[in-house]
């Protein structure tokens, strides 16, 4: 066998094993895009599964609302009301209970998933007057209203009384700053 036979021998063998790995590229291509495509796919439907989520839960709470806001009325209408708003809402009224003043809401929702089926998701709402009142005196300080912030609940720092201006202001043992920042006495 001369040099050129040899030499011809091995350029079909390249070009053999060349058209033999032609179009792989493309099946790689294909393979990552469906890999994609599903990655794309379990986002959106854990997406959209998060949004139902709190679409079935604020339709609770406006439903709650709703009750608390006729329980002391017309207790008879208050349920009826918070049935209307979850309808309204697009999810079904499980239960409605008041318990003097406190509506207790719980909705549902049925949501269909590709590849998972169907789900219900539930959402639960109370709602109802505040425990603090005007009258009602501050567990700590035994005054009406809200703490006083005198100090930072964390880092202790002072904080400025209301209505006080920047060179009013004294720490324990220290004279008055002026506008300047410099002491006065």
């Amino acid at each position: 066998m001369t040099y050129w036979h040899t030499c011809a021998k091995k350029h079909r063998e390249s070009t053999f094993a060349k058209q033999a790995d032609r179009g792989s590229a493309s099946l790689w291509g294909v393979a990552l895009m469906g890999l994609l495509m599903t990655v794309a796919m379990a986002f959106v439907t854990v997406g959209s599964v998060r949004v139902a989520r709190h679409h079935v839960q604020d339709a609770a709470d406006l439903s709650a609302l709703a009750a608390a806001r006729l329980a002391i009325v017309d207790p008879q209408a208050a349920c009826d009301r918070a049935k209307i708003i979850a309808a309204k809402n697009a999810v079904q009224l499980l239960q409605c209970t008041l318990t003097g003043e406190i509506a207790d809401v719980r909705t549902s929702l049925t949501i269909t998933l590709p590849a998972i089926g169907t789900r219900t998701l539930t959402g639960r709402a109370r709602a109802g007057p505040s425990e603090y009142t005007d009258q009602a005196r501050h567990p700590w300080t035994g005054t009406h209203g809200p703490a006083p912030m005198d100090r930072h609940p964390w880092t202790g720092a002072g904080t400025p009384s209301r209505g006080a201006r920047p060179e009013q202001e004294r720490g324990p043992g220290q004279a008055p700053r002026t506008r300047a920042g410099t002491r006065t006495a």
